[in-house]
């Protein structure tokens, strides 16, 4: 692999050509023992496995000594913020349901306004049954032939 060195002012970051699409040819990796400026993402590996961790893998934060997962401590408290953040995701999931369910009670209709008027539509439908392109019936109305070609007449009435 060729290494080309950037300038001085990217405080020591090397760049490598990579194989594949010419798009994608040079990726940039930090120099060696670079540590991440932000101490909450930095997690690295524990030397022998502990319970609860599979391969010995976990999370320490350096700034919040509560969020370290190689702990009994740590992993207790993380497992209670998930429980609560997945309760509170449900409870927002339930507010959404019930207010979406009385919205459509009161006959509120949700989604995208409709491009055309019901009278444009009519009148879009004829012109098409009468044998006009829907890239001409879309040019006139200024919508797309695709919009013209989803339009369907309305059922009929008994």
């Amino acid at each position: 692999m060729r290494r080309a060195l950037l300038p001085a002012t990217d405080h020591g970051w090397t760049r490598r050509r990579c194989r594949g699409s010419p798009a994608a040819d040079t990726r940039y990796e930090p120099p060696e023992g670079a540590r991440c400026l932000n101490p909450a993402v930095e997690a690295r590996p524990q030397s022998r496995p502990r319970s609860g961790t599979r391969r010995g893998a976990g999370f320490r934060s350096l700034a919040d000594a509560w969020a370290d997962t190689t702990t009994a401590h740590g992993r207790l408290m993380v497992t209670i913020l998930g429980g609560l953040a997945e309760f509170e995701r449900e409870l927002i999931r339930a507010r959404t349901g019930e207010g979406l369910k009385r919205a459509r009670e009161r006959g509120v209709r949700s989604g995208p306004k409709h491009k055309l008027t019901p009278h444009q539509q009519r009148e879009a439908l004829a012109r098409r049954e009468a044998g006009e392109s829907c890239a001409e019936i879309g040019r006139s109305y200024n919508v797309s032939h695709s919009t013209i070609s989803r339009l369907r007449a309305p059922p009929e009435r008994t």
